[in-house]
């Protein structure tokens, strides 16, 4: 009596057990999610990505576009050949990818955009995502004062209580540059750029120097 229903529940067993295995699934959190999602195609079916399908199929999507820069960044290694797919999403008006905000400021940051640019992007963010948890960089080309930069850096932002240091980072950026990240976690809907920036250049953080190509 009960013989179909018995089959067909040992076909959806079957079906979602090989989902599992061939799908890998990741983490659906929010936090680095199309690009987990981005890696995972690339590796598994390199001349078809879902970028790439996406974009063909709706190149007008701004969903689609974004996909497009991590997908050129990932192939390229090199986050800067995303930033034109990052800024075309955005200017769209796509305010539901949290990671859209995140790349934006990252390249904004990395370009030495206009800082009324900048804190364009930043105020969006947090108004969207008020209670994110993702930090925020800043990148200096180094540090000339004394002690350690991260506890420096924690005591010039301590009259923001917004502000919160996590850590710092010294590396070699693409055009072989030392570079120095101050890595800040924010709470609130509110975050000046500027004003924390200065706090961190009167502590010892010195200012990059302009890009190869400012007049």
């Amino acid at each position: 009596r009960y013989r179909l229903l018995f089959y067909a529940l040992g076909i959806l067993v079957l079906l979602g057990t090989w989902e599992v295995i061939t799908l890998q699934p990741f983490n659906t959190d929010g936090k680095d999610y199309a690009w987990e999602l981005e890696l995972r195609n690339t590796y598994q079916d390199p001349g078809v990505t879902l970028s790439r399908s996406l974009l063909e199929l709706y190149p007008d999507n701004a969903g689609a576009i974004f996909l497009q820069g991590l997908q050129q960044s990932h192939s390229q290694n090199d986050f800067l050949t995303g930033c034109q797919y990052y800024k075309e999403a955005y200017q769209s008006g796509l305010t539901h990818n949290e990671d859209l905000f995140h790349y934006m400021i990252d390249c904004l940051e990395r370009e030495q955009a206009d800082p009324a640019m900048l804190q364009q992007v930043v105020t969006s963010w947090r108004r969207n995502y008020p209670h994110s948890r993702r930090p925020l960089k800043l990148r200096f080309a180094d540090f000339r004062g004394i002690g350690d930069p991260t506890t420096v850096a924690a005591g010039a932002l301590e009259t923001s209580p917004e502000l919160q240091v996590i850590h710092s980072k010294r590396w070699t950026d693409a055009r072989g540059l030392i570079v120095l990240d101050v890595v800040i976690n924010v709470s609130g809907p509110v975050l000046e750029v500027a004003p924390a920036r200065q706090l961190l250049l009167e502590a010892g953080f010195e200012r990059r120097p302009p890009p190869l190509d400012s007049p």
